[in-house]
């Protein structure tokens, strides 16, 4: 059920976004935790309270289907974050995977590579990277990726890494870099894109019409894949990395 999904991820998002840590229903009762005041949101942080866990997620975790449209969402692949996973497509499009035929890994194999044109643009550079994206990225690997992109750009612009990098995580999932400079933005990234792309450092685009529309406006973005060891010798490993220009 659709809206039963979107509802537990605004309560989930709402949680997670709590200046402080629910200790009782009560507590559901601040101001600050004004969107989890629904009726049926209480019972469940109730029983959490009460038992440590919630009945409905626990049969839902071990419900077979949605095991296996999880699995179909994250090409099979496991992140080294506990119980984190990457989600190379939506639930709807795993979804309509898995009510086609599509109920193990193997014959979503068998898919892609006997149906040209199954996946998306998108979807099929995530699948050809897919074990290379589930790793995490060390900061050390972060701040080398930094410093390749400055170097494709003026020594005027500013290249900053954004993120969970910049909140102080010990790795990353991917690669948000904010260049900012002043002048003909677009053209200043088509020539970024361009100078990395020829040093083999870009190996992928993604493509995003919507976004693309926005980024006119604001000035340019770019995501894809990018490889170190083709400038620094590092493991061959491509990453996530986006990067907007702003005025």
């Amino acid at each position: 059920q659709k809206w039963r999904e979107v509802t537990y991820r605004k309560v989930v998002a709402a949680l997670k976004a709590m200046p402080f840590k629910i200790c009782s229903v009560a507590d559901l009762d601040r101001p600050e935790a004004a969107a989890l005041a629904g009726g049926h949101t209480r019972v469940r942080v109730q029983e959490f309270l009460q038992r440590g866990s919630i009945e409905l997620a626990r049969r839902v975790q071990e419900d077979p289907r949605a095991n296996m449209i999880s699995e179909l969402m994250n090409f099979g692949m496991h992140t080294g974050k506990a119980k984190k996973y990457p989600s190379y497509v939506g639930f709807s499009t795993a979804e309509r995977w898995f009510e086609s035929g599509i109920t193990c890994m193997e014959e979503l194999q068998r898919r892609v590579e006997s149906q040209p044109g199954f996946l998306t643009h998108n979807q099929q550079v995530m699948w050809d990277f897919r074990a290379d994206f589930a790793q995490r990225i060390p900061r050390a690997e972060v701040e080398l990726i930094a410093d390749v992109v400055r170097a494709a750009f003026p020594s005027a612009a500013s290249v900053e890494v954004c993120g969970s990098f910049r909140r102080g995580a010990p790795n990353c999932g991917d690669v948000d870099l904010l260049v900012c400079a002043v002048g003909d933005l677009g053209r200043l990234l088509e020539r970024g894109v361009d100078r990395l792309t020829a040093d083999g450092f870009l190996t992928s685009t993604l493509r995003d019409p919507q976004r693309t529309a926005v980024a006119a406006e604001s000035g340019g973005q770019w995501q894809g894949g990018c490889r170190l060891a083709s400038l620094t010798g590092l493991a061959a490993r491509p990453e996530h990395m986006a990067h907007t220009l702003h005025r």
